[in-house]
């Protein structure tokens, strides 16, 4: 039996694959695509000029990239591919634009086949008329430049943004000595993960699921270090909810899982219950958790404003699924009840999820909306030391970690105290902020804030009931510090949280929705230890100039500067000089608001620029709209709150610090932060309201009729009769849902929960979660809409505004040029590259025309640019008429683009026959061609002509070819030598294509004289049918006219030959000799000698058909006889067939 070895590599052969149309597919060998892998792979040479994947962060945002088009192509795909050899340095490319984003993908789906069918180059057609050919590989340059391009983007936003001055001074100087060391897009322990996922931490972006499960790994390492609760509590990662999905869409068993069955038996050794992220309609998270031991499934929605948000259901159908098979008991769900942050933002789910989590696990502190940047700057730096990236420690931030080390120190001391305030569910903080009188020392302190921590009003609600049913969850709570894991052990240390029960469960769902003020006891520690961290300064300069700068800020901080109306104006003018558009707070010498990306910056010092400045050199951003914010909406009002000399709030205590008042708000109505499905509702539906009955319900009660029989005023009181009926209305401009009974306004601290109970109850009824549920209609079936359920009025409004009335309104819209245009452009019915060409000419200069601007720069489509150009040179007056009508460049831009192609050799040389092959190759002809030659007259003169290759003049025109004239004094010399012979005629070689359509292709120009003999012809002959030989262009025949000099050199090729064919052709008539043809072979290449035998009669012709009536000669008239006697006389210089 014959044996494979599989250890041997099969190589690629391109015979079998390359240019013999194969089909390019996904189920090819393994060379095949290692092939393309080699050839698309960029060499090393070129990919040292882009940033390293190492590179720090602050220098990759520096790094000039190219920037990527945005423009329209109307470049067809084979246009960026050639057959020919790269000839073009690919280097050019970094300072040239990227194609558009759906270019690149258009080109990468077809190189494939492209490469299949001959490909060797890459063509960019946007430039220099698609003449340069660059290696294949250059595809893959474009798609590494591209993602380049976009992590910039995001890097640059990541640091405008923690740049901003908007967040606390103490963890954004530690996360800038991160950044300042941190490589941009270094490989992660994490598999498939690289330092590219922090930058998504600082922003207020979406997190992604790299992210999430980075985060979700540093909880699961803090369980590891905690010997208790790690035994019996789990944090999974996002794919278990991917599991329980599948399992709940019946597409996996839960037996078949080996996720879910390793699962199940951690779950046998002692797991009580699992944590884990839940994605929600693709565009939300939420935290679920299921506690094995009471088989209850509970989830925290950050968004919902109470306990009635929907559950996930294909995740609760897999867990009931599994339940039942794996455990044999049934899972119960009890709603939205774990403790959970609250979130007025609509990107901060994720982070929200994660402090859920944390919370309900170790006891950390809630996400507040007011310290949403100190979260997301804490999770970076602590990801970054959960990878071992290393983080320079700030001096300011020593007293957190002496402070941790007191509370390891004092794990064991103090735990009846600590019991005792742990169960009873009470704080006992005096105004001090110290439980023991008078004493205030540090160890007292550092007591007091670890109490404050073990009674948050969150925490004490679940262990002061607990402690009634178990005895041993009253125990003192271990408190521990983990430094390296958490992002906030330094808020809260790790501890062990005793379970809910169910009955608690739904006790909770009853509880006023607002009760997350209770939360903000929990935030105290936190601030509290904020307070004792910037208590400890650090070690300032001792400089006159630092001293000064220092004074400077801790006056504009304590609102103790006098603003200097001179030096304010001049600080005022050099921010003008840097973004004239730029804005100045009056009541902060510190503020300016930055016009490029709306964002208000806060300098270092009252009068300093720097830190502008080195934003604006930074931004890149577009000028944001002010109402494309939450803030810009209304939806965020900022509260200025009164201070005091001390820099502290009037009339709040330290307790209430933070903590808005509770005030009569208007009702906000259903919206998207309480139910995502019904953003997606009011983008569905024209209607203003629901929940009324069915109109044919409606007839059949009112008429006794079907709806269909009704008069025009029956169906319109039935109309009537449904809309009265209606138990919601809808608010589509403020994408906003109202019951009929809503109470309009409701007490509330802020307008993102002002919900009144009508309006939240309406999120439970069933009709309302019927209709929300309801998919988006196809495009193509929004024309069966009903028109009772548009509005007439608002569509003509609508149309006026967008300036389209005077296509909606058309009578018979349908059969108007303009409608029929769009369709057939939207369609893609017409493909004419030449119209699609003028339409964007049109429109760039209609454009160019609206803003005020010239016509520099102007591009033109290939295919319109080339037509335009054809019409001037075959008429420039008509093309003079044709440019008055359409835009099209002039004749001096035409001059210009001629100068820069390549010149015509002015001498047979390699370069002629290159020229020739690329002109077959663009038409894609491969067969035979025919050269012919003829003699034209010339003025005799010499011309100057500047060589831009030699870099030298040379005197054109003469017999002998261009003359090399270094100076002009060579160049007078030349011109007074006797012995230079200008020439009088040009003799042209050209080459034809034997196909209908196709113009002779100019081959090679040489200047001859009139006394020019044949032998002195017959070398440019040979040379050029060497040449063409060489480079495989086959020429068959070779054609003149009947001069004798052209028959003297046909003469010559047939003498010279070294071989021949003869072919005989037998007469048709008896006693007449046979016609016989001799060809002769030209280094292989048979090439057939033809002549214009007509010469001399078609001269005769031409002068006797002159325009005369009767051309005479003296006494004599002149007529074809006469030239036929003239050819057959004896002695007669002309040949007889010249005659015929």
């Amino acid at each position: 039996m014959a044996t494979i070895d599989l250890t041997v590599k099969i190589q690629f052969d391109p015979s079998v694959w390359i240019g013999v149309k194969k089909v390019f597919s996904n189920s090819l060998p393994n060379e095949v695509y290692e092939k393309k892998r080699e050839i698309l792979k960029i060499p090393e040479p070129v990919r040292t000029r882009l940033p390293a994947p190492t590179a720090l962060v602050n220098k990759f945002i520096e790094h000039p990239l190219p920037l990527q088009s945005g423009a329209l192509s109307f470049h067809q795909t084979g246009e960026w591919f050639s057959t020919d050899a790269p000839t073009t340095p690919p280097e050019i490319l970094l300072t040239r634009t990227v194609p558009p984003e759906r270019v690149l993908k258009t080109l990468d789906n077809a190189f494939g086949q492209k490469w299949f069918d001959g490909a060797a180059s890459i063509v960019d057609p946007r430039f220099n008329n698609g003449t340069e050919r660059f290696p294949l590989w250059v595809m893959s340059l474009w798609k590494e430049t591209e993602k380049m391009i976009q992590h910039q983007k995001l890097w640059r936003s990541s640091v405008r943004w923690l740049e901003s001055g908007t967040h606390p001074e103490n963890v954004v100087a530690q996360a800038k000595d991160l950044i300042n060391e941190l490589p941009w897009n270094k490989s992660l322990r994490l598999g498939g993960t690289t330092t590219l996922e922090f930058a998504g931490f600082l922003g207020a972006s979406w997190l992604s699921d790299t992210q999430i499960n980075m985060m979700i790994r540093v909880l699961q390492n803090r369980l590891k270090t905690d010997v208790d609760t790690g035994k019996e509590v789990l944090v999974e990662p996002i794919e278990f909810t991917w599991e329980l999905e599948a399992v709940g869409r019946g597409f996996t068993d839960p037996g078949s899982s080996p996720y879910l069955l390793r699962l199940a038996e951690q779950v046998q050794n002692g797991v009580t219950s699992i944590w884990f992220p839940v994605n929600v309609n693709g565009c939300h998270w939420i935290a679920g958790k299921v506690d094995f031991e009471e088989c209850t499934f509970a989830f925290g929605d950050s968004l919902a404003a109470s306990g009635t948000a929907p559950p996930p259901d294909e995740v609760l159908k897999g867990l009931r699924k599994w339940f039942n098979q794996q455990f044999s008991s049934k899972l119960m769900n009890i709603g939205n009840v774990l403790q959970r942050p609250r979130q007025p933002d609509t990107y901060s789910c994720a982070i929200c999820t994660m402090s859920t989590i944390g919370h309900g696990i170790f006891g950390d502190p809630l996400w507040t909306h007011q310290d949403a940047s100190v979260h997301r700057i804490r999770w970076l730096l602590t990801l970054s030391e959960n990878e071992g990236i290393s983080i320079p420690r700030d001096p300011a931030l020593e007293p957190l970690t002496k402070m941790c080390a007191r509370v390891d120190r004092d794990d064991g001391c103090n735990d009846s105290g600590r019991a005792g305030s742990h169960s009873s569910g009470t704080r006992n903080v005096n105004s001090s902020g110290n439980d023991r009188g008078g004493d205030s020392d540090e160890a007292d302190g550092d007591e007091n804030l670890l109490a404050s921590e073990a009674d948050t009003p969150a925490m004490s609600t679940v262990s002061s009931t607990a402690s009634t049913d178990a005895g041993e969850d009253s125990r003192p709570l271990p408190y521990k510090r983990k430094l390296s894991l958490s992002p906030f052990d330094e808020i809260a240390p790790a501890r062990k949280v005793s379970r809910v029960s169910y009955k608690q469960a739904q006790s909770k769902v009853t509880e006023n929705r607002h009760s997350d003020v209770s939360n903000i006891a929990a935030t105290d520690a936190f601030q509290h230890l904020e307070i004792s961290c910037k208590s400890q300064k650090p070690q300032y300069g001792t400089s006159r100039s630092a001293i000064a700068s220092r004074r400077l800020r801790e006056k504009a901080t304590s609102r103790t500067y006098v603003v200097q109306e001179k030096r304010f104006e001049t600080w005022k003018a050099k921010i003008l000089n840097l973004d004239p558009s730029a804005q100045f707070d009056q009541k902060d010498p510190m503020r300016v608001f930055h016009s490029r990306c709306s964002t208000w910056l806060r300098t270092k010092e009252p009068g300093d620029t720097t830190r502008f400045r080195q934003h604006g050199e930074m931004c890149r951003a577009k000028p944001v709209p002010a109402h494309g914010t939450l803030m810009g909406m209304g939806w965020l009002v900022k509260k200025e709150a009164r201070t005091s000399g001390d820099g502290k709030d009037e009339g709040r205590s330290e307790r209430e610090e933070g903590v808005e008042d509770v005030r009569k708000m208007p009702c906000r109505g259903a919206s998207a932060m309480d139910n995502t499905l019904i953003d997606r509702y009011l983008k569905r539906t024209w209607v203003g309201g629901g929940g009324g009955r069915s109109i044919h319900v409606v007839s059949r009660e009112r008429f006794k009729k079907e709806f269909r029989y009704l008069t025009r005023a029956q169906r319109e009181e039935v109309q009537m009769t449904q809309r009265a009926e209606w138990r919601w209305t809808n608010d589509h401009i403020n994408a906003r849902v109202h019951s009929r009974k809503c109470k309009l306004f409701t007490s509330s601290r802020s307008l993102a929960s002002s919900l009144c109970v009508e309006c939240e109850a309406l999120l439970n009824l069933k009709a309302f979660t019927d209709a929300i549920r309801k998919p988006m209609p196809l495009d193509e079936n929004l024309k069966f809409t009903n028109t009772q359920y548009l509005h007439p009025d608002l569509k003509h409004l609508y149309t006026k505004v967008k300036g389209l009335r005077a296509i909606i309104e058309q009578t018979d819209g349908s059969s108007t040029p303009c409608i029929k245009f769009a369709e057939a452009i939207l369609s893609g019915k017409i493909k004419n590259k030449v119209f699609n060409g003028l339409l964007e000419a049109m429109c760039t200069d209609l454009d160019k025309t609206k803003r005020g601007v010239g016509l520099q720069n102007f591009k033109y489509a290939p295919a319109w640019d080339e037509l335009c150009h054809i019409i001037y040179i075959v008429s420039p007056r008509a093309y003079r008429i044709l440019r008055s009508y359409f835009p099209a460049r002039t004749p001096r831009s035409f001059r210009h683009k001629e100068a820069r192609e390549p010149r015509f050799p002015m001498d047979i040389c390699d370069r002629t026959f290159e020229l020739a092959k690329a002109h077959l190759a663009v038409l894609d002809y491969h067969g035979p061609v025919a050269l012919a030659c003829d003699d034209t007259k010339l003025f005799a003169a010499l011309r100057l002509y500047w060589d831009k290759e030699k870099k030298c003049y040379f005197l054109v025109g003469a017999c002998s070819g261009p003359i090399c004239v270094p100076d002009v004094d060579a160049a007078q010399e030349v011109l007074r030598d006797d012995k230079t012979k200008k020439a009088t005629k040009i003799r042209l070689w050209c080459m034809t294509i034997p196909v209908d359509g196709v113009a002779p292709i100019l081959l090679a120009v040489l200047p001859i004289s009139d006394s020019e003999k044949h032998h002195t012809l017959v070398p440019h002959l040979k040379k050029i049918l060497c040449g063409l030989i060489k480079e495989k262009i086959e020429a068959v025949s070779y054609s003149c006219d009947g001069t004798g000099l052209e028959r003297g050199v046909q003469r010559e090729i047939l003498n010279g030959a070294g071989k021949r064919l003869q072919y005989k052709i037998k007469s048709p008539q008896r006693g007449m000799p046979d016609t016989t043809i001799t060809i002769p072979v030209f280094n292989g290449q048979p090439i057939s000698l033809l002549q214009d035998s007509k010469h001399a009669l078609k001269t005769l012709r031409n002068n006797l058909f002159s325009g005369a009536r009767l051309l005479t000669l003296g006494n004599y008239t002149m007529l074809y006889s006469t030239i036929r006697d003239l050819a057959f006389a004896n002695g007669s210089p002309l040949e007889r067939r010249q005659g015929h």
